[in-house]
């Protein structure tokens, strides 16, 4: 929490289920929103409307999605999730952000699978990320049933 706590950020946005436990601990200790993009359009987002959607590029059948009404220009936002792997889910968050012309001001992830390119996919649209993406932990390969990890 302490790398984010300057980042004058005004909501954390994650995808669910497995981004909701880093993100709402990160929430709740700078005291500001968290808004969870849904996989799939709920009930009340059918009634309500005013949704942004978005594809995760991995996966043809697996969207994002967010009221519109849930972020807006004057927004910074982090973005939070447990794992950063090939990077989709995360670059899919920032499209929704950008959809609401709200701005991303850094990137956090419990671990990173860095033999799975998503920190270089991230970096390759989005460069003036490059300091302001942030992991706890790294696995650096699996090989059978070895795995290498460096703790940051």
């Amino acid at each position: 929490a302490r790398r984010f706590a300057d980042a004058g950020a005004t909501a954390i946005l994650t995808a669910e289920p497995s981004g909701i436990a880093p993100a709402l601990s990160l929430a709740q200790h700078l005291c500001i929103p968290l808004i969870c993009a849904q996989r799939e359009v709920t009930p009340v987002m059918k009634v309500r409307g005013n949704v942004l959607s978005t594809m995760i590029a991995s996966s043809s059948v697996q969207k994002l999605h967010i009221f519109a009404n849930h972020l807006g220009e004057d927004d910074k936002v982090l973005l939070i999730d447990d794992i950063l792997g090939t990077g989709s889910t995360a670059l899919a968050l920032h499209r929704l952000c950008k959809e609401a012309k709200a701005t991303v001001v850094g990137m956090g992830f419990l671990v990173e699978k860095s033999f799975q390119g998503g920190r270089d996919k991230i970096l390759t649209e989005l460069q003036h990320l490059a300091e302001d993406i942030f992991v706890l932990t790294k696995i650096l390969s699996i090989d059978g049933d070895k795995m290498r990890v460096f703790r940051c």
